[in-house]
């Protein structure tokens, strides 16, 4: 030791805050414990102690003893989508409210998400909630084989202890065709997510179901949810030797708003001669004037929330929950 320096202070430990407070070692516990049982006069005392000790719980040595981390594992697609920080926002407050925080694990777009579970798993997470890519059924089994419960947010997977919140993605393609045709658009266009994910193809399907009913031509173009390949992919719809579309559904607003950007290059007026909807209603939707698909996500927050506590509480496997989206009219698609 450095002369003149002091040596470090002992930790405070809970048996110390005990003392002080004139209680139990356990009463100590359970203050600090989200959910347990103990009296308010027994809390106060407990938390004066602390606060004069300066006492912080060790959540990893209690979670040693008690066998549960409370932390979920979150894996999300890249966050340079603006749909992602609102609901990583709400989902964070929604699992703190019940004691438990999230560790976040991003998948990049050359990445499969099978390869991240096995460290997602590795953190002795309570859980496992997926928002990125394609699921397998392969890896809700290996969430199951660990014993921990594997939740799908907008994704689904063909196991049976996997639980799925998402919203009615088909119907919201559905939706897009519809109010296109209904607002007198004869040649659609279609800029398609990531193909193979399951909320690109649900889009998709329900987009082109609906104009197949109608009898209404679609023109197709992938533009991988992403910005730059959402405006590649109108490029290709708006220009060419066949005639541009007059009504164009992208799979996200991300992908709709550079729509939006490239027709304006191109001359084209929207909502005049093209309109445009996109899908999720991100801030900058209503910014530009953007009709689109808004995704309930405060309800698909506090349905997925909820389910977790059920599964952690030892409830089994619940039915699929498909939440409705709504259309959202703004200026891209002109007067109602």
């Amino acid at each position: 030791m450095t002369p003149g320096t002091q040596p470090p202070a002992a930790r405070v430990t809970s048996l110390d805050v005990a003392r002080l407070a004139n209680v139990s070692q356990s009463a100590v516990s359970r203050t600090f414990t989200p959910g347990a049982s103990v009296s308010e006069k027994t809390r106060e005392r407990v938390l004066a102690a602390a606060a004069h000790l300066g006492y912080r719980p060790n959540i990893l040595a209690r979670s040693l003893i008690t066998g549960r981390s409370n932390m979920v594992g979150l894996v999300l697609s890249e966050l340079s989508n603006p749909y992602y920080p609102p609901l990583l926002e709400k989902l964070s407050g929604a699992l703190q409210a019940q004691g438990r925080h999230l560790l976040l694990f991003t998948v990049p777009h050359d990445q499969d998400v099978e390869t991240l579970i096995p460290r997602v798993l590795q953190y002795q997470v309570d859980a496992v909630v997926i928002c990125a890519g394609t699921v397998s059924s392969g890896m809700a089994a290996a969430c199951a084989r660990d014993r921990r419960p594997v939740l799908l947010l907008n994704r689904t997977a063909s196991h049976p202890q996997a639980d799925h919140v998402l919203c009615d993605n088909e119907d919201g393609g559905r939706q897009a065709a519809a109010a296109l045709i209904a607002a007198g658009c004869q040649r659609l266009g279609l800029i398609h997510g990531q193909s193979g994910t399951m909320t690109a193809d649900l889009r998709a399907r329900g987009f082109l179901a609906e104009a197949a009913r109608a009898a209404v031509p679609v023109r197709q173009a992938d533009g991988g949810f992403t910005a730059a390949g959402g405006a590649e992919a109108a490029r290709c719809l708006l220009t060419g030797p066949e005639a541009p579309v007059d009504g164009l559904f992208a799979a996200n607003d991300l992908m709709a708003l550079e729509a939006l950007r490239v027709a304006e290059t191109l001359g084209r007026s929207v909502p005049q001669d093209l309109k445009i909807i996109g899908f999720d209603d991100i801030p900058d939707a209503a910014r530009f004037g953007l009709s689109t698909l808004r995704q309930p996500l405060e309800d698909l927050v506090q349905a997925l929330a909820a389910q977790l506590e059920a599964r952690l509480n030892g409830a089994p496997a619940a039915p699929p929950q498909v939440l409705p989206v709504c259309l959202i009219r703004r200026a891209s698609l002109g007067a109602a």
